[in-house]
């Protein structure tokens, strides 16, 4: 009776120990594709985002990993949501039409947007322009959030320097602006 009851212990504490050295593997390895998920959208942003061809911006990044990586901020600022929309669009300062820039916009549809500025140049070996990160903004990344048809991302021109701001367009108080700068 006694070796019955020490060969079930034993069996038991082998049958735990696997279970238990097995799940830290499986918990590795999702935190290393995690992990290795989080590297790419980071990296992400580092060359070309899009390409204009004809006319039309073409993004040549996976979207998948810019909206992921702009979604994770939003995340560190408090708000959850899914991002349905990304595009470059061309905004003029809000005191200075001449003034054009470029803005990578992520938005939910429902009152909350995240944007980046972007650089716009020609380059040689696509033969056509292309947008990457403007770095003279230490890459900042403003969030608009507030009414839906309000709280868009727009920007003033101050001493040369592009201002980034929530532009109320009838929300008043309801917008506000966060910043986050990588």
């Amino acid at each position: 009776m006694k070796r019955n009851i020490l060969k079930i212990l034993s069996l038991l504490v082998c049958v735990i120990f696997t279970a238990c050295s097995e799940e830290p593997n499986a918990s590795v390895q999702m935190n290393s594709e995690a992990s290795d998920f989080v590297m790419k959208s980071a990296s992400a942003w580092e060359g070309v985002i899009a390409v204009e061809n004809n006319g039309e911006i073409e993004m040549v990044v996976d979207e998948n990993l810019l909206r992921a990586d702009l979604e994770k901020t939003l995340y560190d600022q408090g708000i959850q949501t899914s991002l349905r929309t990304l595009v470059i669009d061309e905004r003029a300062a809000l005191n200075d039409p001449s003034d054009s820039a470029f803005v990578l916009i992520g938005s939910d549809n429902d009152g909350i947007s995240i944007g980046v500025f972007m650089e716009k140049s020609y380059s040689e070996p696509h033969n056509s322009f292309v947008f990457t990160v403007d770095r003279s903004l230490d890459f900042i990344r403003t969030t608009c959030k507030g009414c839906a048809q309000g709280c868009n991302l727009q920007y003033l021109t101050i001493d040369g320097k592009k201002i980034p701001i929530c532009n109320e367009n009838g929300c008043y108080y309801n917008c506000e602006k966060i910043q986050t700068s990588k």
